[in-house]
């Protein structure tokens, strides 16, 4: 049983590692594009670095502490990142409007003391919480690539799968913790987003 869970947490650590090296090589890619793909490189930069709060203290077994300071700031530049992305879609400014609300009050939401990012354990009702605003901005945005153009539908999609693979994990990975395997899939669908970028 170890040895399964040793090799387990080498699989999750390389998986880890290529998720964040992937997307930072992306990022530093499409930033040297003109347009648009700027915009996404931006994007990537700052959910890799993010991520890398979130993801480098579990590759280095830290503290629990580490572990959730990562978290905390990972769920405030997730946010930020489909700002970002939203600037390279037509939008209507009221729309503007809402996407902007929901996205403070996401970020509010992740700041506020009772999530107890230090703690071993986050509340799970306050994981929900703050997860309302998040997912109503994911599908904001998943509509709005999908009325742009082609390519955005395919955007639509990966953030439909990111979405899809995120939630089970915030409302049931308490109760059956292989579900956390679902990250895998959502991390893929970043990295999809990204490659899509190019060009957009």
């Amino acid at each position: 049983m170890k040895t399964d869970n040793g090799g387990a947490r080498v699989a999750e650590t390389v998986f880890d590692a290529a998720y964040l090296t992937a997307a930072f090589v992306i990022g530093l890619f499409l930033i040297l594009r003109d347009g648009n793909s700027f915009v996404f490189g931006i994007a990537a930069i700052v959910l890799a670095l993010g991520d890398s709060f979130h993801l480098v203290p579990r590759m280095l077994n830290g503290s629990a502490r580490a572990k959730g300071a990562g978290k905390a700031v990972a769920s405030v530049t997730m946010t930020v990142f489909y700002i970002i992305i939203l600037r390279t879609v037509n939008c209507a400014p009221p729309l503007h409007g809402i996407i902007y609300a929901l996205a403070a009050i996401r970020i509010i939401l992740c700041l506020m003391p009772q999530n107890r990012w230090l703690a071993e354990e986050s509340p799970r009702k306050w994981a929900i919480l703050r997860n309302v605003p998040f997912t109503a901005l994911g599908i904001i945005a998943a509509v709005l690539f999908a009325l742009d153009s082609g390519r955005g539908i395919a955007i639509c999609a990966a953030i439909f799968v990111s979405f899809a693979c995120y939630l089970p994990v915030v409302l049931w990975a308490y109760k059956k913790p292989k579900l956390g395997m679902l990250m895998i899939p959502k991390s893929m669908a970043y990295i999809a987003i990204l490659l899509l970028g190019f060009g957009f």
